[in-house]
């Protein structure tokens, strides 16, 4: 059995009238619209004078705000990264195993368990993406490098990590 809800909610759309001020903290009036709809059927309210919105329009996906487009090299250098991440793991954690020790003295207090040495494995790789994502907004050509470097650097890891087993 389907059981419909209606809700209401307040949508905040792009009208540029009205006397609220950038110091109140609130939004000029006539900003705020009442919407009803009930779960089961949607109603779509759109904007009146969406054109007049007071907010940007978002980019497109893989363009930046200024219109500059992601490098296509950057998402398979994602999935190169994501992969080498999983080897760099893989053969880390089987020469600890065979009594290795860890080459990298950032990494060396980490590996005592799987999973602190995976958790910091994770926050190292997401402020990698982040730094890169942010920097192929400005330099494309930068962020490729960047990438190719991290990359280079990790390959060279893992290599060693198999050939020292």
């Amino acid at each position: 059995m389907i059981v419909s809800a209606a809700i209401a909610i307040t949508l905040v759309v792009g009208s540029s009238t009205g006397a609220g001020s950038a110091d109140s903290g609130m939004p000029p009036a006539g900003l705020l619209r009442t919407a009803t709809f009930s779960l089961d059927a949607p109603v779509l309210v759109p904007s009146p004078r969406a054109e007049e919105s007071a907010w940007p329009a978002p980019a497109a996906p893989g363009l930046s705000a200024s219109g500059v487009r992601r490098p296509a090299a950057l998402p398979v250098m994602y999935g190169a990264f994501a992969a080498l991440q999983i080897a760099d793991v893989y053969s880390t954690t089987r020469g600890i195993a065979a009594g290795r020790t860890e080459l990298n003295p950032a990494m060396r207090p980490f590996t005592g368990s799987s999973g602190t040495m995976l958790a910091v494995k994770a926050v190292s790789s997401a402020a990698s993406l982040y730094f890169a994502e942010k920097a192929w907004k400005k330099k494309p050509k930068a962020a490729v490098i960047l990438m190719g470097a991290i990359n280079g650097v990790l390959a060279a890891a893992v290599v060693t990590n198999l050939h020292r087993q």
